[in-house]
């Protein structure tokens, strides 16, 4: 069993993987007439849940951008979508290496190596 703040750091990955899977669509779509770009959130339940002092054990949220559309209905922004992806990978790997580095430490410390 995962304390919360491995549960956290759980949790942010599935919303990092999730919303990679959305922004990947959103550009696979960006010349489908009448797509309306998806964005995910995930940090607003993770914030309440660890203000209110345990792990966030919600489905992060899928919804649309609200962005205007072009005159085909699409409204995916490309620039957006990329430095969003690029944006997202980074935050996956530091998040990956904080749970990486916690695992690390249960484990030299159950070995007794302090």
């Amino acid at each position: 069993m995962l304390d919360a703040t491995s549960q956290s750091l759980q949790y942010a990955l599935d919303g990092l993987t999730m919303r990679q899977t959305v922004l990947a669509d959103n550009i696979a779509n960006q010349g489908t007439p009448g797509y309306q770009a998806k964005a995910v959130d995930f940090e607003s339940a993770m914030s309440d849940a660890l203000d209110g002092g345990h792990a966030p054990d919600v489905t992060p949220t899928v919804a649309g951008t609200g962005a205007a559309s072009q005159p085909d209905g699409n409204n995916v922004d490309l620039g957006d979508s990329l430095v969003g992806m690029q944006a997202t990978t980074m935050r996956y790997q530091t998040v990956s290496e904080a749970l990486s580095s916690k695992f690390q430490l249960i484990k030299d410390s159950s070995a007794g190596n302090f």
